[in-house]
């Protein structure tokens, strides 16, 4: 499974402070907040495939960047299992970009609810 082999792969990291960038095939929000329990801090890309990932209202977010210019940026903050973690959106010209991070952000903006996400949303072209 995505979950053990993930765990497998970052368990020489556990405890000791470090940070892993990841592909969306390895945005699991609940095995990227079982990382940040063992010390390991993460961000991964979210991408829709058939459907959004399991609590994240990926259409909610891209209707929040409708009107909002190329290069705008956003973080929801959210809690899982107790964890905190965000997710950070970008828009770009033909769609908004998602990360989801354990990390933190420099800047936090509420949309209305704590925490829902997308990727590669598209935008309508005025």
């Amino acid at each position: 499974s995505t979950r053990n082999l993930l765990l497998g792969l970052c368990s020489p990291f556990f405890h000791i402070g470090k940070l892993v960038i990841l592909n969306s095939g390895f945005c699991v929000l609940q095995t990227v907040i079982e990382l940040k329990r063992e010390g390991v801090l993460s961000s991964a890309l979210i991408k829709k495939r058939r459907y959004w990932l399991k609590y994240i209202k990926g259409d909610y977010i891209c209707q929040h960047f409708d009107d909002k210019e190329v290069g705008a940026v956003d973080s929801l903050p959210g809690v899982l299992d107790g964890k905190p973690f965000h997710a950070c959106a970008i828009k770009a010209p033909d769609y908004v970009m998602f990360l989801m991070s354990t990390y933190g952000t420099n800047e936090r903006v509420r949309v209305g609810y704590e925490m829902e996400l997308s990727w590669k949303c598209p935008v309508e072209k005025k």
